[in-house]
């Protein structure tokens, strides 16, 4: 009687730590190189500072994501294209700050800022259920510069 219990308390133990999540500290070095000479060219003003001129404060700007799973019959305009329609599954989408950057500026844009100042961009990474998920969130303030 004892062996057998003993025997499938060994099997359950066996297959719990089969399913353990090993987290290492990996060393990771990540840099980013964001060039805004694309929004500059088109008169748009974009600092990490304050502004020393005249400006009327239009909008808190905000984009955030964070990487994960999108499943195959999402219905958000990003997805659309053909490389992602042709997946038969659920793809992991990763998170680009160009692209969040892009979102920012043509939030303040059609707002009618000239300008973000205090922009601020951070970078996270987490682990969900053992996989890694990055989080980007960029926030400004949208202003309109005076002339």
């Amino acid at each position: 009687m004892y062996k057998r219990w003993f025997v499938q308390l060994y099997l359950l133990m066996l297959i719990i730590s089969g399913c353990a999540v090993q987290n290492s500290l990996e060393y990771r070095e990540i840099r980013y190189d964001i060039d805004l000479t694309k929004y500059n060219n088109r008169g748009l003003y974009l600092t990490t500072g304050d502004y020393s001129g005249e400006y009327v404060p239009i909008a808190l700007v905000q984009s955030y994501c964070q990487s994960g799973l999108i499943s195959a019959d999402a219905t958000h305009p990003r997805f659309e294209d053909d490389t992602y329609r042709s997946q038969p599954k659920s793809q992991l989408r990763t998170c680009k700050i160009e692209q969040l950057l892009d979102d920012i500026v043509e939030d303040a844009e059609n707002k009618g800022a000239n300008g973000i100042i205090l922009l601020k961009i951070e970078t996270d990474i987490t682990i969900n259920n053992g996989l890694e998920q990055e989080i980007i969130k960029i926030t400004g303030l949208a202003i309109d510069r005076q002339k």
